[in-house]
């Protein structure tokens, strides 16, 4: 009896089915480590993000604004938006907190297209993003303690909104009425002061047209400290707000 041959069709029909069984294994596997990627940074980034967040409140039970370190006219004209919060503790000694090295702006992960803001595709404007070696640092006597790195992650220059706050509109009417009137010699009582952090963190290889490494937390926190503070509205010594 004649043994029958695989025939050059029947060849071809099996490795163009093993061609794309292996096309599918090879893209299910990459879509896989996609996503596994993805989870990874979203989690390192909401790690440090919590970490960051506790170390904030535990430092608002022992400390206050240290109005003294900023010019009154200054947080008027930025209505409160710096980029150093100077805090003081029970002892009255100074804290600082602030980015430092080449940090991006948040707003670079923006750009106007079509009068609509989409995430940024310039290569140059990428290429800085990712570059970026910026840190968010707390100093305290000579101490030097680094909360946030860009090891792992990219870090925008950190934001601080100064709470409470007052408008130059408000504060110019307490001046108007002081004027008028002899007996009104106080401004707003005492207040209980906090902060608003503006940052934002990236994947280390942020890429908006790739899902797997467009990762972004805009993370935005409100810390309350715990002192109240006199005369938390005073203008530092014969400066009168201006419009």
């Amino acid at each position: 009896m004649k043994n029958k041959a695989f025939t050059l069709v029947e060849i071809l029909i099996v490795v163009w089915l093993f061609w794309l069984l292996s096309g599918i294994i090879l893209q299910t596997y990459t879509t896989i480590s996609r996503i596994s990627y993805r989870i990874q940074q979203e989690k390192e980034i909401a790690k440090e993000a919590l970490v960051l967040t506790q170390v904030l409140e535990n430092l608002a039970q022992t400390t206050t604004i240290d109005y003294s370190e900023y010019k009154y006219s200054k947080l008027q004209t930025s209505e409160g938006m710096v980029s150093e919060l100077h805090l003081k503790d029970e002892k009255n000694q100074g804290i600082t907190i602030n980015t430092t090295g080449t940090c991006f702006q948040a707003s670079e992960l923006r750009e106007q297209k079509q009068l609509e803001l989409l995430p940024v595709e310039n290569e140059e404007t990428l290429k800085t993003i990712r570059n970026s070696n910026c840190k968010l640092i707390l100093k305290k006597n000579k101490e030097e303690i680094t909360l946030l790195d860009s090891k792992k992650f990219n870090i925008s220059q950190a934001q601080f909104k100064i709470i409470p706050f007052i408008s130059n509109q408000d504060l110019q009417k307490i001046y108007e009425i002081e004027n008028q009137d002899s007996n009104i010699k106080e401004l707003p009582p005492a207040g209980k002061p906090g902060f608003w952090l503006f940052i934002t963190l990236t994947s280390k290889h942020y890429t908006p047209s790739q899902r797997s490494n467009n990762v972004v937390l805009p993370l935005q926190t409100f810390v309350s400290l715990q002192w109240t503070t006199p005369s938390i509205y005073s203008p530092v010594k014969n400066e009168k707000p201006t419009d």
